[in-house]
């Protein structure tokens, strides 16, 4: 399973559509029917995907409210973040070989020790 970083309020401020959790307006039972509308389209999703008809990804291009609300979490961050990753990963590399140098070094040494003294 995997999160999503979304902002609700730029759907509304965008006119893509609306905040389909604001149903504090609404009556009890508009309120359940909207629950069981909600579900079955839920559920025909999840047989869609089960089926290999769409995927998940798709949703993240097409949908016009999810690319709205996608819109400051775009792809330029997940890029400095790949940037920023990188250069953890190169200091780690580089850490990494100078232990392993001093390692050597050191078997080295105690190599030259046994030599010497036998």
């Amino acid at each position: 399973m995997y999160t999503v970083d979304v902002h609700l309020d730029n759907i509304v401020d965008k006119k893509v559509g609306k905040d389909r959790f604001d149903n504090a307006h609404l009556s009890l039972s508009i309120k359940k029917k909207h629950r069981v509308i909600e579900r079955l389209k839920r559920n025909k999703l999840k047989d869609a995907i089960n089926a290999g008809k769409e995927t998940p990804a798709d949703w993240f291009e097409k949908d016009k409210e999810l690319v709205a609300m996608r819109e400051f979490f775009t792809k330029v961050c997940c890029f400095e973040a790949f940037v920023c990753l990188k250069l953890i990963l190169s200091f780690l590399i580089f850490w990494f070989q100078g232990i392993l140098l001093r390692m050597d070094l050191r078997i080295r040494s105690l190599h030259r020790r046994k030599m010497a003294s036998s």
